[in-house]
């Protein structure tokens, strides 16, 4: 069937954004699996199925796709470097996935749904493609799952109630990812989706370096927001990570655990040198913040409300700094901190907290508070103020304060 449209596209190319010219093409809508490897390959089959376009940068081929038929892979392209567009498509049915990219670079997949497949999109080896305005949903197992794939961008998608495999072997220990899963893919932008009501974990970053993950929507997903794995130096920048660790089907799932922990907001385990910047973190089923065996960690400007447990738990995490966040009405403490070094706490509003505000255990030192919270530790360390901070030094006699 041959459709006549007319197309208001924004592509993006390597490196940059550039918007096309509105123009009136003739589309071939097609409706069965492509498989193409390599560029040659790939101008054969634009020219079978009629798909506009010359595969440049000014000019990428145009592709309108409807595949429901059962396939292992609905969408299977390799090796390829010409510029393309999976533009107001729906892939569905994929036993293996909807959309398999591998050595893939240049594409757009823009304003479709991709639903019901086992993976809804699984890069391998690509880089300098974009993921954007699509809903996936339904997915059997990870709705975008990226392995060795860097410099990515997936924006504005709506990435939902995907995992289902999932639902009857969901453990913390598992690492599951319903909603988007890095793993290892570096330098990757992470912007602007909703992810929720998936089973898993929200956006898992494993073992994957100086990735954005920036003004996303993550709630409802049954295991953690997010979890940071194995990751460096990356940015995690105005999210809201709200009503996670909530099973979106069976509340008899609610609370899965990790070292018995309630699954939260934010896992960091172990993962360095991360930013944590003007996030919202509330009403997750967990702590809003669990770190667990890292360094490093930067928190400025959050705010880390109502969660059931902690604000914010610091488990043999060294070197680490959280300045001017709001951290209040949390179910447990504020800031829990155990057998850690070196932690600063400056000028942040920690009050309200059910048991209170600062608890630092005994296996912590060089613990450094300038701000007004309450604070309580057990018998082995006492308060020094000096210029206005109180540093913790052992003792040998319990001590609980207050800092007014």
């Amino acid at each position: 069937m041959i459709l006549l449209i007319t197309l208001f596209f924004t592509f993006i190319p390597t490196g940059a954004s550039s918007v096309s010219s509105p123009s009136s093409i003739s589309v071939d809508l097609t409706t069965q699996a492509i498989s193409i490897v390599g560029n040659d390959e790939f101008n054969i089959t634009a020219n079978e199925f009629n798909w506009p376009g010359s595969g440049t940068d000014a000019d990428p081929y145009y592709l309108e796709l409807s595949i429901t038929a059962g396939n292992p892979i609905q969408v299977n392209i390799k090796d390829t470097t010409v510029y393309f567009i999976i533009n107001n498509s729906l892939i569905s049915g994929g036993s293996s996935a909807g959309i398999y990219f591998e050595n893939v670079e240049n594409a757009v997949i823009a304003n479709s749904t991709i639903s019901e497949n086992n993976y809804g999109i699984h890069f391998v080896n690509s880089t300098d493609n974009t993921i954007i305005n699509n809903t996936v949903t339904q997915n059997q197992e990870t709705a975008i799952r990226f392995q060795e794939s860097p410099s990515n961008r997936i924006i504005n998608n709506t990435v939902t109630q995907n995992g289902l495999s999932y639902l009857e072997s969901l453990s913390l220990s598992s690492h599951l990812a319903g909603g988007i899963l890095m793993n290892p893919s570096p330098h990757n932008n992470i912007t602007g989706n909703i992810i929720q009501d998936n089973f898993g974990v929200g956006i898992l970053v494993r073992e994957s370096n100086y990735n954005r993950v920036e003004d996303n929507l993550i709630s409802h997903n049954s295991d953690f927001g997010v979890h940071s794995m194995g990751s460096l130096y990356t940015q995690y920048k105005f999210n809201t990570i709200s009503y996670n660790g909530y099973n979106p089907v069976d509340t008899n799932l609610d609370g899965l655990h990790l070292n018995s922990h309630l699954a939260g907001g934010i896992l960091m385990n172990p993962s360095h040198y991360n930013l944590l910047l003007n996030n919202s973190i509330h009403h997750n089923e967990g702590d809003g913040v669990y770190a667990h065996e890292i360094m490093g960690l930067e928190a400025y400007n959050n705010t880390i409300y109502n969660n059931l447990e902690h604000g914010i738990e610091l488990e043999r995490v060294n070197d680490s700094i959280f300045v001017q966040n709001t951290i209040v009405t949390n179910a447990a403490y504020g800031v829990k901190i155990n057998g850690s070094n070196n932690i600063t706490l400056s000028d942040n509003n920690i009050m309200d907290n059910t048991l209170g505000d600062v608890f630092i255990e005994s296996s912590s030192q060089l613990v450094t508070v300038t701000s007004t919270e309450t604070v309580k530790s057990p018998s082995n360390l006492l308060p020094i103020t000096l210029f206005g901070l109180i540093v913790l030094v052992p003792i040998i006699r319990r001590k609980y304060w207050s800092e007014n």
